[in-house]
């Protein structure tokens, strides 16, 4: 996951650990980018407006980077905002947990 709001990032991995899955956060994009090669997710959160580059960017490098990509969601209250090319789904902010718990199942 990639979100730089400590409380939103807390509710999200309290709420996957819960379910069983581990949950590693990057607080902005270069973090991030380190984090897909120490860790080679399935998924990735990516909540779009960063510290240091935006969301899109963090997807772009992780595509680019990457022959066989995890899967990729944007998380933002400003769907607008999300280059959806980069993307295989998008997620609302407040985030749900009935939402997340489909994204869970789409990476599977």
């Amino acid at each position: 996951m990639v979100e730089d709001d400590a409380d939103q990032a807390a509710s999200v991995v309290d709420f996957y650990e819960a379910l069983g899955h581990q949950v590693e956060v990057a607080t902005n994009g270069p973090h991030a980018l380190r984090q897909v090669v120490v860790f080679e997710p399935q998924l990735v959160l990516i909540d779009i407006v960063l510290p240091v580059f935006d969301g899109n960017l963090v997807a772009a490098e992780i595509r680019r980077r990457h022959p066989e990509p995890p899967r990729l969601f944007a998380m933002t209250g400003r769907r607008e905002s999300v280059l959806a090319a980069m993307f295989d789904g998008y997620l609302a902010k407040p985030l749900k947990p009935d939402e997340l718990e489909q994204v869970v199942g789409v990476a599977a």
